[in-house]
């Protein structure tokens, strides 16, 4: 999301400002969720998670890599919520991206250096942001372009 106008930028504010995010997978059209933390990288335009590579939501999403996730605001108040619902690839990061995936994920989560585990990456290709505070129809939708 590089380079994105004002839209973009309260889409990032938003992802940045939030730990944990639902992942939805799918194979033999069973669909599964799982709640993770994540980090919001805007240099690999990527969530950031940490999960075992055995995991039910890892070996789906290894099996079937385009997967969807929300983020919602911890708010009470209808009118103060936030969220974003997304779609994106499932990546387990390549070694250039691998040093700055870990950065990320562990700036924002040190203790979980000690949790066991691997770091993969939601390469995002398309974000709905609803913000209650501009009124409940107002979306912002922002979708990868394909490079000519």
């Amino acid at each position: 999301m590089n380079n994105q106008n004002s839209a973009g930028r309260e889409i990032i504010k938003f992802m940045q400002s939030n730990s944990q995010f639902t992942i939805a997978t799918c194979e033999d059209q069973q669909p599964y969720c799982a709640i993770c933390y994540y980090a919001y990288s805007e240099n690999l335009n990527a969530i950031i998670f940490k999960s075992n590579s055995g995991s039910r939501h890892i070996n789906e999403a290894q099996g079937n890599p385009r997967v969807a996730a929300a983020i919602a605001s911890n708010k009470n108040k209808l009118t103060d919520s936030k969220g974003v619902q997304l779609e994106g690839d499932f990546v387990e990061p390549n070694a250039e991206q691998v040093l700055e995936a870990k950065r990320c994920y562990y700036s924002k989560f040190p203790f979980a250096l000690a949790i066991p585990g691997n770091i993969w990456l939601i390469k995002l290709t398309k974000i709905k942001y609803t913000d209650n505070r501009l009124g409940s129809l107002n979306k912002i939708n922002w979708e990868l372009k394909a490079i000519k």
